[in-house]
């Protein structure tokens, strides 16, 4: 999805806002009185009375768009819920703004100022907004798209860039100083002698950069381990389960057990090489739990292939049967060529059928069987069923379930980032959260400042029709304007002979207009014989 795609499907949710009366009254209220007088329909108060319109003001095209970077609003953290918001703006435009950016020429663009109605909706844990919106949403009561609600977006969005976004590149960095450490440990690792002592071990200086190398994974772990103690204290079993706390807990799981079984010389067995293996793998999947939140990397791989394996999980469940059933076909019909490997089980059948889905089966191999005719018949006739068909379906269905995960991606990037930020505060220290509330990270009330992408100097969405054919009509109308011009560059054309010395211009003139009449009159005979066609 591009750029401007994802920009429009965030600006969608705020037209409703943009049309509300300028400083219009609006309830007013807490959380906590939110979710109590407003059990039944929390969401659909939020959307329509979530955020009050304060004004709208004009500022310099180069001062507003550089202010911005590209992102479709601004937030900002203030103790009152009115304020001058021209001027209380303009400061923080000023305070973004990086130098002269020239834009070409010198115009402005219209700023519409926001406040969100809910106070202390950037309170923390469950004294905001973010987690009680989130156990909904895990708990299945709404969709992904109720943190499109501009309310819930500019909550969002102001956590995430006032401190989430910059605890998350922390996080990233030693998730990095991790994986980088176990990948090292696991190079070292491979040359070392299985016999050897930990004591003989550390008399090496290769043994000691390996340990060495051990020993930082498991303390880049650490962090890690308390976000997920203060995910699972505040969700409990099951709201803490899902895909990547599933994958973040065998990674934990296995680093543990693979310096376990390193430090105690466990080494000799193939228990060790395996859990390294799965665990390079698993490391790189993790990965991408990063980045689903960032612009240029906002792909996350692992949750789109959940989304489409769910989406045909029946369709492949019809394939791998059809793939058994050929599989026992061919071990019955092999029965007496025990001799082929490839058939002498079930389960060895069934993986050639699966290693063979997209080819065809070895026909030397069929014709030096019991049942030649039989066996070649068999392999053309899965070829076509499973490469020809099966497989090509499957590629379809693939690609339309990959197209409806994509959809919506810009909402789904602010539930990940809102899920990132209940993680993190999930972890920090309630003292430190009680220093920042009402002010700083928790401020009382949230004030949104937005370009109206309506009144913006751009070109209209049909360019195309400018360079489509004219119909008959329009052709028409095009050819009468021809004339007429042609008819006025003759009078010029008269006027300039009078100037240089030529025909004087009531000649000019009225040969002008016989020749414009027989033109005319061209024209008119032309169209009359087209009429009479």
């Amino acid at each position: 999805m591009s750029e401007e795609a994802l920009l429009q499907e965030v600006q969608a949710p705020w037209e409703f806002a943009s049309q509300l009366e300028q400083g219009g009254d609006a309830a007013v209220c807490t959380v906590r009185e939110l979710l109590a007088a407003k059990k039944e329909e929390v969401l659909r108060t939020l959307q329509r009375q979530g955020v009050s319109k304060l004004g709208e003001f004009r500022v310099p095209a180069d001062l507003a768009f550089p202010a911005f970077g590209g992102e479709p609003i601004l937030t900002l953290g203030s103790r009152r819920r009115h304020v001058d918001y021209e001027s209380f703006w303009g400061r923080r435009l000023h305070a973004l703004h990086r130098g002269p950016r020239p834009t070409g020429w010198s115009n402005t663009v219209v700023l519409e100022a926001f406040v969100v109605n809910v106070r202390g909706a950037a309170d923390p844990d469950k004294d905001g907004l973010v987690q009680p919106l989130l156990k909904q949403w895990q708990a299945g009561a709404v969709g992904h798209q109720a943190f499109g609600i501009p309310a819930v977006q500019a909550v969002v969005e102001f956590k995430w860039r006032k401190w989430a976004r910059r605890m998350l590149l922390g996080e990233l960095a030693c998730f990095c100083l991790w994986a980088v450490s176990f990948f090292t440990f696991t190079v070292l690792f491979q040359d070392e002698d299985e016999r050897a002592s930990l004591a003989q071990l550390l008399a090496t200086g290769r043994g000691q950069a390996t340990v060495a190398a051990e020993v930082v994974a498991l303390l880049a772990m650490v962090p890690f381990l308390l976000l997920e103690w203060g995910t699972l204290a505040a969700y409990g079993w099951s709201g803490w389960f899902s895909l990547w706390n599933a994958l973040d807990l065998s990674t934990y799981i296995l680093q543990v057990a693979i310096a376990w079984m390193h430090l105690t010389r466990q080494v000799h067995t193939g228990y060790l090489s395996i859990a390294c293996a799965l665990q390079c793998i698993l490391l790189l999947f993790r990965l991408q739990f990063f980045s689903r939140v960032f612009a240029a990397t906002r792909f996350a791989f692992l949750e789109a292939v959940k989304e489409a394996v769910s989406a045909i999980s029946i369709y492949l469940f019809f394939m791998l049967l059809i793939m058994m059933g050929f599989a026992v076909a061919f071990h019955v019909l092999f029965r007496k060529d025990q001799k082929h490997e490839e058939f002498a089980t079930i389960t060895n059948a069934f993986l050639t059928m699966y290693a063979n889905q997209n080819g065809l089966l070895d026909l030397g191999l069929m014709r030096s069987s019991h049942n030649p005719v039989s066996a070649v018949l068999l392999a053309v006739g899965y070829a076509f069923v499973m490469g020809m068909v099966i497989v090509n379906m499957l590629i379809g269905l693939m690609s339309n379930a990959l197209d409806k995960t994509n959809q919506d991606l810009a909402t789904k990037s602010v539930l990940h980032k809102a899920e990132i930020i209940d993680e993190l505060e999930a972890t920090i220290p309630r003292f430190i959260e009680d220093r920042f509330k009402g002010w700083g990270w928790y401020p009382e009330w949230i004030h949104i400042l937005r370009i109206d992408p309506d009144r913006l100097d751009k070109p209209s969405d049909d360019l195309a029709s400018m360079w489509s054919s004219p119909s008959d009509e329009g052709s028409s109308a095009v050819e009468a304007k021809l004339q007429a011009m042609q008819a006025q560059l003759d009078r010029l054309e008269a006027l300039l002979l009078h100037a240089t010395g030529g025909s004087p211009p009531a000649a000019s003139a009225a040969a002008a207009a016989d020749s414009a009449s027989s033109r005319g009159g061209a024209a008119g005979a032309s169209s009359q014989l087209a009429a009479e066609k």
